[in-house]
């Protein structure tokens, strides 16, 4: 079954046995045509996906660090899925949290950027880190206790109704997390869940990138500092 052809009329009584079968008659010729419209559409939205997928790549490897263009990111991720609201949060040294480092969209109280979220709060929100990505219902969020999944709760209560979320990966180490966010209940699809995953990568890399020039500045100014002790030790 591919769908249905519905012919009405107001005339009471007005359709006859003979119209009964022509109709079959037409719906032999107009099953086929539906199907094909329908593959027809799945494959030009494949095709859209794979595109951005590119532009993507492109944008994130052209950035230094990713800052610098979140929010053509997150626009670019829009025109293929729906989102309100973007977190992309990066684990501190030692790897004992993760602090939201860029936001985007629906402001959820508590949820700010800087915030740090410890690993243990994230296992009883209910995110799992390990997951290269993974949709949340709309029951999930409507039904998250604000003591246990305080932050789940939050973005409830903030109007967000679904939720993608995926842990960042670099060579097998944890460097973030990112997720999106509907107001909508059930926006996202398997479709939507393939294409985030591919963008994961794209952002896990890019995740990479930025911490090792944050360190890179770091250690430049660490030995600009020594140098400048070291001629005011010789003053």
């Amino acid at each position: 079954i591919v769908g249905a052809i519905h012919v009405q009329t107001f005339k009471s009584h007005a359709f006859t046995e003979h119209d009964r079968i022509l109709l079959e008659k037409i719906a032999v010729f107009v099953g086929p045509t539906v199907e094909r419209f329908a593959a027809y559409e799945a494959m030009k939205q494949e095709a859209y996906r794979t595109q951005s997928m590119l532009r993507i790549g492109r944008l994130l490897l052209s950035a230094r660090d990713i800052g610098d263009v979140f929010e053509r990111f997150v626009e670019e991720m829009k025109t293929v899925v729906d989102i309100d609201r973007m977190t992309i949060a990066v684990v501190v040294p030692g790897g004992e949290a993760v602090v939201d480092r860029h936001l985007y969209g629906i402001h959820v109280p508590g949820r700010e950027v800087n915030n740090v979220i410890s690993m243990d709060e994230l296992q009883t929100n209910g995110l799992d880190i390990n997951s290269h990505g993974y949709i949340m219902s709309t029951n999930t969020l409507m039904e998250a206790d604000p003591v246990t999944a305080p932050g789940m709760y939050a973005n409830y209560k903030a109007g967000l109704r679904s939720v993608m979320f995926a842990g960042l990966r670099s060579e097998g180490q944890l460097v973030g997390t990112i997720n999106v966010k509907s107001a909508k209940e059930d926006a996202y699809s398997a479709s939507d869940l393939d294409y985030f995953e591919q963008v994961t990568d794209h952002v896990a890399a890019s995740i990479e990138r930025t911490l090792s020039h944050e360190s890179e500045v770091q250690m430049t100014r660490a030995a600009q500092e020594r140098l400048e002790d070291q001629r005011e030790s010789s003053r």
